[in-house]
This record gives structure tokens, sequence and C-alpha cells, in this order.
């Protein structure tokens, strides 16, 4: 799940072949054979706090980054239709109001001059 592996295993074989030499006579009438010199292995593994802090960064936290992002980017598109709409409402009762009567465009010239 982490991609991390977490069980290891090392082994380490070193093998002698042997033949027969010609000039050498100690080795006579050997076969050929492989046999075996040094045997080296060693195992490890993790568990514990450790394995549960890499199952939380590296499995947990990008899957709930990844399902954030998408909320995010839903949020934002609500929020640019929601502000649309009501730019569009605010620009048609702007349009209302000022088709309204006289007096409220006099008074409201009258009180934009004053500032």
């Amino acid at each position: 799940m982490t991609g991390i592996p977490l069980n290891v295993s090392i082994r380490l074989q070193l093998n002698l072949f042997m033949k027969t030499v010609s000039g050498i006579t100690e080795t006579g009438k050997i076969a050929d054979v492989v046999m075996p010199m040094i045997w080296f292995e060693e195992s490890g593994y993790i568990d514990g706090p450790i394995l549960s802090t890499f199952h939380t960064n590296l499995v947990v936290l990008p899957a709930v980054m990844e399902f954030m992002q998408y909320g995010f980017i839903a949020l934002g598109v609500a929020t640019i239709i929601i502000a649309s709409l009501m730019h569009r409402k605010f620009k048609a009762s702007y349009k209302e109001w000022a088709k309204g009567d006289q007096d409220k465009k006099e008074k409201c010239d009258i009180n934009n001059a004053e500032k």
C-alpha cells in the first residue's frame, strides 16, 4: 500500500567452483563441482508507530488531498456562479430603480454632488 518494503530479507552466498587443472597434481581427477563457502542472511521489518506514520503520510494524506482539491474546485465554481447571479440581480434592480420617478434620481444626484 505504501510502496515501502515492510519486510526485507537479504541473502548472500559465496561459492567455490572446483575443477581439474592440468599441471596441478593436487586437483587430481576432481569432477567439476560448486561448493558453498559462506552463507549470510539478514532480515528486518517495520511495524508499530513507524508503520502507522508511514501509512498516514504516504497513503491517507494524499487521498485526503486529492478529495480536497475537487472539493475546492467545486467550491470555487459555486462561488463564481453565486457572484454572477448576484451581480445580475443587482444590475436588474438598479435598472428598475433608474426607471423610477424623476424625484429619486434628482435626490440621488444632489446627495452625490454634496459629497
